[in-house]
């Protein structure tokens, strides 16, 4: 998707004088990408959410009764990982606070796991919630600028006619396939995930349409903390 086709959250989202954010060749891309990346820097120690979601007729929200979609996005922490997060989602809304939905990024903390949450983006990814529905089995440590530190990820978010919501998340190995050719391949211990039509397994019923894609930076009272994207694509779900 081109620059034009995202907005800034709106609400309670942090703005720019919270979280620079914009387009830099200041930094490696992952394989396969070209001469920019998006990032976004806190500015201060505030707490809260900075983002885009697609702003497109059929995606502001994602058009159709009990439809998902899926997004993609090779993502890294750069600076500052302790308390904050980079991270893609599908949500119902474009408030940061109170846009509940599905969020797949890389957890809070100086060692860090890839996460899948059910929430609001402003909570952040923290892997010990009780909002997580799947960690990964490996952590990591690594950032800064090498290209190997780029995680490639992508969600998708199936809703099925009888009201409930299979999510599914898989890795690309950038070190073998490009993010602009990914082999998409299961995550170790992130298994496919069902949020039932009762609301048993997370707590909560599940979330069925009305979805805006979104990625962002999510920051702790945390000054220097540095989120870098590229290649985000966003996909609807049209059957069944």
């Amino acid at each position: 998707m081109a620059e034009a086709d995202w907005a800034e959250l709106t609400g309670t989202a942090l703005g720019s004088g919270e979280v620079a954010r914009g387009v830099s060749n200041a930094f490696t891309v992952p394989n396969g990408g070209t001469a920019f990346v998006f990032g976004f820097r806190s500015l201060t120690s505030a707490t809260g959410f900075a983002g885009l979601y697609v702003d497109l007729a059929n995606f502001k929200p994602i058009a159709g009764t009990n439809k998902g979609g899926s997004i993609r996005a090779a993502m890294k922490k750069y600076a500052g990982p302790a308390s904050s997060a980079p991270l893609i989602g599908l949500v119902k809304g474009t408030d940061p606070a109170t846009a509940e939905g599905y969020l797949l990024g890389l957890s809070e903390g100086s060692s860090y796991y890839e996460l899948l949450n059910k929430g609001v983006p402003s909570s952040g990814m923290d892997a010990s919630g009780s909002s997580v529905l799947r960690t990964s089995t490996s952590s990591y440590t690594d950032t800064g600028d090498a290209a190997s530190y780029w995680h490639h990820l992508r969600l998708d978010v199936l809703v099925n006619p009888h009201g409930e919501v299979v999510l599914n998340v898989y890795k690309n190995d950038l070190s073998a396939h490009a993010v602009t050719a990914p082999s998409w391949a299961a995550i170790t211990g992130m298994g496919s995930y069902t949020d039932d039509s009762l609301g048993v397994l997370s707590g909560s019923l599940p979330f069925l349409d009305g979805f805006y894609a979104v990625f962002g930076h999510y920051t702790d009272n945390q000054s220097g903390a540095v989120s870098l994207f590229d290649h985000v694509e966003v996909l609807r779900q049209t059957a069944p």
